[in-house]
Protein backbone atom coordinates (compact mmCIF):
# COMPACT_ATOMS: atom_id res chain seq x y z
CA UNK A 1 0.00 0.00 0.00
CA UNK A 2 1.61 3.43 -0.89
CA UNK A 3 2.45 5.28 2.17
CA UNK A 4 -0.35 8.33 3.03
CA UNK A 5 0.16 12.16 3.82
CA UNK A 6 -2.24 13.98 5.79
CA UNK A 7 -2.65 17.48 5.62
CA UNK A 8 -2.50 19.79 9.10
CA UNK A 9 -6.16 20.40 7.84
CA UNK A 10 -7.04 16.79 7.28
CA UNK A 11 -6.42 16.09 3.40
CA UNK A 12 -4.96 12.74 2.89
CA UNK A 13 -2.74 12.63 -0.06
CA UNK A 14 -0.30 9.70 -1.46
CA UNK A 15 2.86 11.00 -0.26
CA UNK A 16 4.93 10.40 -3.97
CA UNK A 17 2.26 13.10 -5.01
CA UNK A 18 3.24 15.59 -2.32
CA UNK A 19 6.76 15.23 -3.26
CA UNK A 20 6.40 15.30 -7.00
CA UNK A 21 4.40 18.26 -6.50
CA UNK A 22 6.62 20.01 -3.99
CA UNK A 23 8.61 22.33 -6.85
CA UNK A 24 5.26 23.41 -7.78
CA UNK A 25 3.52 24.09 -4.55
CA UNK A 26 6.31 25.76 -2.80
CA UNK A 27 7.02 27.88 -6.17
CA UNK A 28 2.92 28.92 -5.03
CA UNK A 29 4.21 29.93 -1.45
CA UNK A 30 6.88 32.08 -2.49
CA UNK A 31 4.77 33.90 -5.14
CA UNK A 32 1.95 34.93 -1.80
CA UNK A 33 5.10 36.08 0.35
CA UNK A 34 6.40 38.53 -1.72
CA UNK A 35 2.90 40.38 -1.60
CA UNK A 36 2.59 43.17 0.58
CA UNK A 37 0.27 41.81 3.45
CA UNK A 38 2.55 39.13 3.74
CA UNK A 39 5.72 40.51 4.39
CA UNK A 40 5.36 40.97 7.97
CA UNK A 41 4.29 38.57 10.41
CA UNK A 42 0.65 39.04 10.92
CA UNK A 43 0.69 38.81 15.08
CA UNK A 44 3.67 41.11 16.22
CA UNK A 45 4.63 42.86 12.56
CA UNK A 46 8.29 41.31 12.19
CA UNK A 47 9.58 41.46 8.42
CA UNK A 48 10.23 37.72 9.36
CA UNK A 49 7.66 35.10 7.25
CA UNK A 50 9.62 31.84 7.45
CA UNK A 51 6.49 30.06 9.03
CA UNK A 52 2.92 29.90 8.80
CA UNK A 53 -0.19 28.58 10.33
CA UNK A 54 -1.91 26.44 7.51
CA UNK A 55 -5.33 26.38 9.49
CA UNK A 56 -5.50 30.10 9.83
CA UNK A 57 -3.71 31.11 6.53
CA UNK A 58 -1.42 33.43 8.50
CA UNK A 59 1.98 34.17 7.51
CA UNK A 60 4.12 33.98 11.10
CA UNK A 61 7.80 34.94 12.25
CA UNK A 62 9.29 31.99 13.97
CA UNK A 63 8.95 33.71 17.25
CA UNK A 64 5.14 33.18 16.61
CA UNK A 65 4.98 30.46 15.22
CA UNK A 66 5.90 28.66 18.97
CA UNK A 67 3.48 30.78 20.66
CA UNK A 68 0.86 29.08 18.16
CA UNK A 69 2.47 25.59 18.70
CA UNK A 70 2.22 26.68 22.81
CA UNK A 71 -1.73 27.16 22.14
CA UNK A 72 -2.15 24.17 20.79
CA UNK A 73 -3.28 22.04 17.40
CA UNK A 74 -7.05 22.17 18.16
CA UNK A 75 -6.47 25.88 18.01
CA UNK A 76 -3.59 26.51 15.48
CA UNK A 77 -0.71 25.13 13.77
CA UNK A 78 2.25 25.34 12.08
CA UNK A 79 4.64 24.92 9.15
CA UNK A 80 8.26 26.08 8.19
CA UNK A 81 8.54 26.82 4.61
CA UNK A 82 11.58 25.05 3.93
CA UNK A 83 11.83 22.24 5.70
CA UNK A 84 8.37 20.95 5.28
CA UNK A 85 6.28 19.30 2.86
CA UNK A 86 3.40 21.03 2.18
CA UNK A 87 -0.01 19.39 0.42
CA UNK A 88 -2.63 21.52 -2.09
CA UNK A 89 -5.03 22.10 0.49
CA UNK A 90 -2.31 24.31 2.59
CA UNK A 91 -1.55 26.03 -0.19
CA UNK A 92 -4.61 27.08 -0.81
CA UNK A 93 -5.41 27.76 2.53
CA UNK A 94 -3.18 30.59 2.33
CA UNK A 95 -3.71 31.85 -0.78
CA UNK A 96 -7.22 32.16 0.04
CA UNK A 97 -6.67 33.72 3.32
CA UNK A 98 -3.88 35.44 3.58
CA UNK A 99 -2.30 38.28 5.97
CA UNK A 100 -4.71 40.75 4.68
CA UNK A 101 -8.12 38.90 4.70
CA UNK A 102 -7.27 37.40 8.25
CA UNK A 103 -7.64 41.09 9.55
CA UNK A 104 -11.21 40.63 8.58
CA UNK A 105 -11.64 37.22 9.58
CA UNK A 106 -10.20 37.09 12.85
CA UNK A 107 -9.53 40.63 13.92
CA UNK A 108 -12.47 42.11 12.80
CA UNK A 109 -11.19 44.55 10.63
CA UNK A 110 -9.52 46.47 13.88
CA UNK A 111 -5.87 48.00 13.63
CA UNK A 112 -2.92 46.55 15.54
CA UNK A 113 -1.52 43.38 16.05
CA UNK A 114 -2.43 40.67 17.67
CA UNK A 115 0.42 41.22 20.70
CA UNK A 116 3.30 43.39 21.32
CA UNK A 117 7.09 41.90 20.60
CA UNK A 118 8.17 42.95 24.05
CA UNK A 119 5.34 41.32 25.45
CA UNK A 120 5.86 37.58 27.69
CA UNK A 121 5.42 34.42 26.16
CA UNK A 122 2.78 33.40 28.97
CA UNK A 123 1.01 36.72 27.75
CA UNK A 124 1.43 36.22 23.91
CA UNK A 125 -0.03 32.61 24.32
CA UNK A 126 -2.87 33.62 26.39
CA UNK A 127 -4.02 36.71 23.64
CA UNK A 128 -3.50 34.05 21.00
CA UNK A 129 -5.69 31.29 22.49
CA UNK A 130 -8.55 33.92 22.88
CA UNK A 131 -8.21 35.15 19.74
CA UNK A 132 -8.19 32.25 17.65
CA UNK A 133 -10.09 29.98 20.07
CA UNK A 134 -13.36 32.03 20.60
CA UNK A 135 -16.19 29.99 18.25
CA UNK A 136 -16.49 32.98 15.74
CA UNK A 137 -12.93 32.27 14.32
CA UNK A 138 -13.14 28.39 14.85
CA UNK A 139 -16.47 28.40 12.85
CA UNK A 140 -14.91 30.92 9.97
CA UNK A 141 -11.47 28.80 10.07
CA UNK A 142 -13.77 25.92 9.25
CA UNK A 143 -15.85 26.85 6.65
CA UNK A 144 -12.39 28.74 4.91
CA UNK A 145 -10.91 25.29 5.19
CA UNK A 146 -14.05 23.25 3.86
CA UNK A 147 -13.96 25.59 0.85
CA UNK A 148 -10.06 25.19 0.48
CA UNK A 149 -10.09 21.39 0.19
CA UNK A 150 -13.04 20.68 -2.13
CA UNK A 151 -11.15 23.02 -4.51
CA UNK A 152 -8.09 20.87 -4.86
CA UNK A 153 -8.40 17.71 -7.40
CA UNK A 154 -7.19 14.59 -7.40
CA UNK A 155 -4.12 15.99 -9.22
CA UNK A 156 -2.92 18.44 -6.75
CA UNK A 157 -4.32 21.37 -8.81
CA UNK A 158 -6.35 23.74 -6.84
CA UNK A 159 -7.86 27.52 -7.10
CA UNK A 160 -11.31 27.67 -7.49
CA UNK A 161 -11.44 29.44 -4.36
CA UNK A 162 -12.13 33.07 -5.38
CA UNK A 163 -10.64 35.55 -2.64
CA UNK A 164 -12.74 37.80 -0.44
CA UNK A 165 -13.18 41.29 -1.40
CA UNK A 166 -10.25 42.84 -0.56
CA UNK A 167 -7.94 40.74 -0.73
CA UNK A 168 -5.07 40.81 -3.58
CA UNK A 169 -3.50 37.60 -5.33
CA UNK A 170 -0.42 37.23 -5.53
CA UNK A 171 0.78 38.56 -8.74
CA UNK A 172 2.78 36.81 -11.61
CA UNK A 173 6.38 37.01 -10.93
CA UNK A 174 8.41 38.76 -14.06
CA UNK A 175 11.84 38.20 -14.59
CA UNK A 176 14.01 40.28 -13.16
CA UNK A 177 17.20 39.73 -15.94
CA UNK A 178 17.44 41.01 -19.15
CA UNK A 179 16.22 39.80 -22.36
CA UNK A 180 18.16 36.34 -23.49
CA UNK A 181 19.07 37.66 -27.33
CA UNK A 182 20.04 33.82 -27.74
CA UNK A 183 16.51 32.62 -27.61
CA UNK A 184 15.29 35.16 -31.07
CA UNK A 185 18.57 33.85 -33.06
CA UNK A 186 18.25 31.79 -36.12
CA UNK A 187 20.96 30.17 -36.89
CA UNK A 188 21.43 30.65 -41.01
CA UNK A 189 20.67 27.37 -43.01
CA UNK A 190 23.90 26.68 -44.73
CA UNK A 191 23.66 25.24 -48.30
CA UNK A 192 24.92 21.61 -48.21
CA UNK A 193 27.72 21.06 -50.94
CA UNK A 194 27.81 18.30 -53.09
CA UNK A 195 30.50 16.16 -52.01
CA UNK A 196 33.31 15.66 -54.27
CA UNK A 197 35.45 12.09 -54.03
CA UNK A 198 38.81 12.77 -52.30
CA UNK A 199 39.87 10.00 -55.42
CA UNK A 200 38.93 12.71 -58.06
CA UNK A 201 40.67 15.81 -55.97
CA UNK A 202 44.00 13.86 -55.98
CA UNK A 203 44.31 12.76 -59.91
CA UNK A 204 46.29 14.36 -61.78
CA UNK A 205 46.30 12.21 -64.91
CA UNK A 206 45.06 14.04 -68.19
CA UNK A 207 42.67 12.70 -69.98
CA UNK A 208 43.33 10.52 -72.78
CA UNK A 209 42.57 11.80 -76.21
CA UNK A 210 40.41 9.09 -78.91
CA UNK A 211 42.66 6.96 -80.43
CA UNK A 212 43.01 4.21 -83.25
CA UNK A 213 45.46 1.27 -84.27
CA UNK A 214 47.60 1.27 -87.20
CA UNK A 215 48.68 -1.25 -88.73
CA UNK A 216 52.24 -1.23 -90.44
CA UNK A 217 53.51 -3.45 -93.72
CA UNK A 218 56.23 -5.34 -90.93
CA UNK A 219 53.35 -6.51 -89.36
CA UNK A 220 53.83 -3.76 -86.11
CA UNK A 221 51.19 -1.78 -84.86
CA UNK A 222 50.89 1.18 -83.00
CA UNK A 223 47.86 3.36 -81.39
CA UNK A 224 48.15 6.72 -83.41
CA UNK A 225 46.82 9.82 -81.34
CA UNK A 226 48.01 8.53 -77.73
CA UNK A 227 49.02 10.29 -74.84
CA UNK A 228 51.05 9.74 -71.95
CA UNK A 229 48.86 10.19 -68.95
CA UNK A 230 50.53 12.85 -66.91
CA UNK A 231 51.41 11.59 -63.45
CA UNK A 232 54.38 13.66 -62.16
CA UNK A 233 53.83 17.57 -61.66
CA UNK A 234 56.93 18.07 -63.92
CA UNK A 235 55.31 16.82 -66.79
CA UNK A 236 52.65 19.35 -66.03
CA UNK A 237 54.80 22.55 -64.86
CA UNK A 238 58.27 21.83 -66.09
CA UNK A 239 61.27 22.57 -65.12
CA UNK A 240 61.73 25.15 -62.24
CA UNK A 241 63.33 28.45 -64.09
CA UNK A 242 67.05 28.71 -62.75
CA UNK A 243 68.22 30.88 -60.25
CA UNK A 244 69.01 34.70 -61.38
CA UNK A 245 73.08 35.93 -61.56
CA UNK A 246 73.98 36.98 -58.13
CA UNK A 247 74.38 40.78 -58.99
CA UNK A 248 78.01 42.45 -58.84
CA UNK A 249 79.86 43.29 -55.73
CA UNK A 250 79.51 47.03 -54.53
CA UNK A 251 82.27 49.20 -56.28
CA UNK A 252 83.34 46.97 -59.10
CA UNK A 253 81.63 48.20 -61.78
CA UNK A 254 81.10 45.28 -65.29
CA UNK A 255 83.51 46.76 -67.38
CA UNK A 256 86.52 47.13 -64.88
CA UNK A 257 89.09 45.73 -67.57
CA UNK A 258 88.33 48.26 -69.80
CA UNK A 259 88.33 51.13 -67.41
CA UNK A 260 92.17 50.19 -66.52
CA UNK A 261 93.32 49.89 -69.54
CA UNK A 262 92.45 53.23 -70.24
CA UNK A 263 94.04 54.73 -66.95
CA UNK A 264 97.04 52.69 -68.47
CA UNK A 265 97.19 54.83 -71.64
CA UNK A 266 96.28 58.09 -69.64
CA UNK A 267 99.50 57.81 -67.25
CA UNK A 268 101.66 56.78 -70.68
CA UNK A 269 100.74 59.91 -72.51
CA UNK A 270 102.18 62.30 -70.00
CA UNK A 271 105.17 64.19 -70.35
CA UNK A 272 107.05 63.83 -67.29
CA UNK A 273 110.06 65.97 -68.03
CA UNK A 274 107.92 69.13 -68.58
CA UNK A 275 105.82 68.32 -65.09
CA UNK A 276 109.36 67.87 -63.50
CA UNK A 277 111.64 70.44 -65.46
Amino acid sequence: MAEKFRSKIGSSYAKKDIEDWQPRLKAELGDLKRTTANRQCFDCGAADVTWASPKLGTFLCVTCSDIHRAAGAHITCVKNFSTYLWSPDEVEMMRAVGNRRAKELYRRGAAGLSWQPQDSKERKVKLCTELYGSEAVQHAVQQTIAAATASCGSNGSCGNVAPAAGYAAAPVRKSQEGPNWLDDWTVPTVPTMPAVPVSDLLDWSTPKPTSSVVQHDDGQSSVAGAMKPVDDLLDIFGPAPAAPAAPAAAGRPASCGMQAEREKDFWDSVNWDELLG
